[in-house]
C-alpha cells in the first residue's frame, strides 16, 4: 500500500465497464455495426485518480453456437479489422496485445491467463467471456497493473471496427485498485 505522510493509505476494489462515452451512463452493449464508423468502450480516468487496472474481462453473448475460429458467432469473413485493446499513458498511445483480436480462439489464447469460459444456453446459443491480466499483456511497461493516471488523461479503451449487430451482448469490464 502507498504511503502518505507516513501512514498507509487503503485502496479501494473497483469493476467498471467500459461505455462510449467514458462513464458508468454511456452505452455498455457494442452490439452494432462500427464497419464503417469506428467506435470505442473506453474509461477516462478522473483527474486527481491512478487507477490500477488488473484485469480486462470481454463478454461476447452470440445468437447462435460458435466456432474457434468465428468472433462469437459471427462467420471469419465478417471481421475485418478485429478488436483493438488500447491505452493512453501520458500522452502515448500503445497498442496493449502483440495481435488483434479476430476470433474466439485469440480470446482463449490472449485472455487465458486468468480465466476463460463458455456457457451454453440450453443448446442454442453460447456466451465466451475470457479475463486477461493487465500484467501479462503489457510487458515492461507495468510490473503487477496497468497504472493510469488521471492527471495526465489516461485510458483505456477497446477500438471496433466491424459489423457486431448479430451479436447478443459485447461488453468490456475493467477491475483493479484505486
Amino acid at each position: 500500500m502507498p504511503k502518505t505522510n507516513g501512514q498507509y493509505q487503503a485502496k479501494s476494489f473497483f469493476v467498471r465497464v467500459l461505455t462510449d462515452d467514458g462513464l458508468i451512463t454511456g452505452v455498455s452493449n457494442f452490439n452494432s455495426d462500427f464497419s464503417v464508423t469506428p467506435e470505442e468502450a473506453f474509461f477516462q480516468i478522473p483527474a486527481g485518480f491512478i487507477y490500477e487496472i488488473t484485469e480486462l474481462q470481454i463478454t461476447v453473448g452470440a445468437a447462435s453456437k460458435i466456432d474457434q475460429l468465428d468472433y462469437g458467432d459471427i462467420a471469419p469473413a465478417g471481421i475485418n479489422n478485429g478488436i483493438d485493446i488500447r491505452a493512453a499513458i501520458g500522452g502515448a498511445d500503445i497498442s496493449l496485445l502483440q495481435k488483434i483480436i479476430m476470433n474466439n480462439n485469440d480470446l482463449v489464447n490472449f485472455g487465458g491467463s486468468i480465466s476463460s469460459q463458455v456457457v451454453d444456453f440450453a443448446g442454442t446459443s453460447d456466451t465466451i467471456t475470457t479475463s486477461f491480466n493487465a500484467a501479462a499483456f503489457t510487458p515492461g511497461i507495468i510490473d503487477s497493473s496497468l497504472r493510469l493516471n488521471g492527471d495526465r488523461g489516461d485510458r483505456i479503451r477497446v477500438v471496433l471496427n466491424d459489423d457486431f449487430s448479430s451479436l447478443n451482448l459485447h461488453e468490456f469490464f475493467i477491475r483493479g485498485w484505486v
